[in-house]
């Protein structure tokens, strides 16, 4: 069931969403989780059965929206990986989204048992322990909540553009911007990615171009100014010439001249 969704979850991203801006999309589907899992609570506090709404319909329609939810999270992420990877490092940067992603995973399932260890919600199986549930609600209302204050680094995590913007020239290294070479924590930290426009013809506006053109500037002024001497130097060695000429009897062999 939850395969087939994550279909459904993919065609409406792939029919609506592909456009909208990293930032619009991230807290919308965020904000949609946080909904679904707060839905949730109900089934744990049993306000649903008080409203007449069985529990099977709450956890088939959790399951549904929590895996069309999750594709509207993990595409953009993979598009977003995809746009800032740099050329030649494709195997690395798939590396780190698949560490990270375990490592993520693996977090949050101990420090979920953590929470559950410390609300005493430990079922063992056994008969009448349905008192051991009071305080589930705690735990899925933190785990609610907890996805949201990752918005707050939005800003200074992702870039604000859109999923078909070109972050990266072909020119920028895996490095560019990076702690090491800015020298500071708070040069990293404020840099923001350069978002270059569709269309613009080899990204002209990136840095590398700009470095480019004052290079071949400043080779254009060290060839003149090359020029320049040996044009001097030249004119300097005619008229040296021009003396020598004299000097060696050009004048009927006046002396004088040989002392010039």
């Amino acid at each position: 069931m939850a395969s087939i969704f994550n279909i459904v979850g993919m065609m409406i991203y792939n029919r609506r969403m592909k456009n909208w801006r990293y930032h619009y999309l991230f807290v919308f589907a965020n904000l949609l989780v946080c909904g679904v899992s707060l839905a949730g609570i109900m089934v744990y506090t049993r306000t649903n059965i008080a409203l007449g709404i069985p529990d099977s319909i709450f956890i088939l329609g959790g399951a549904v929206l929590n895996s069309i939810f999750h594709q509207w999270m993990w595409i953009p992420g993979v598009v977003l990986l995809s746009q800032m990877c740099p050329r030649g490092l494709e195997a690395t940067m798939y590396a780190l989204l698949a560490g990270c992603h375990n490592v993520g995973g693996a977090v949050a399932q101990y420090n979920g048992a953590f929470v559950l260890h410390a609300l005493d919600v430990q079922p063992d199986g056994g008969h009448n322990e349905g008192r051991k549930f009071d305080k589930l609600w705690i735990a899925a209302t933190i785990q609610c909540l907890l996805p949201m204050v990752t918005l707050l680094l939005l800003p200074y995590m992702i870039p604000d553009a859109t999923q078909t913007q070109k972050l990266l020239s072909d020119k920028d290294t895996g490095v560019n911007g990076s702690w090491y070479r800015t020298g500071s924590l708070k040069g990293w930290w404020t840099r923001r990615p350069v978002i270059y426009e569709e269309g613009a013809e080899g990204a002209g506006a990136d840095s590398g171009d700009i470095k480019g053109r004052r290079s071949s500037d400043a080779s254009g002024t060290a060839t003149a100014t090359g020029a320049s001497a040996d044009a001097g130097s030249s004119e300097v060695r005619s008229r040296g010439g021009s003396k020598t000429a004299l000097a060696g009897g050009g004048t009927d062999g006046d002396p004088s001249y040989g002392s010039m």
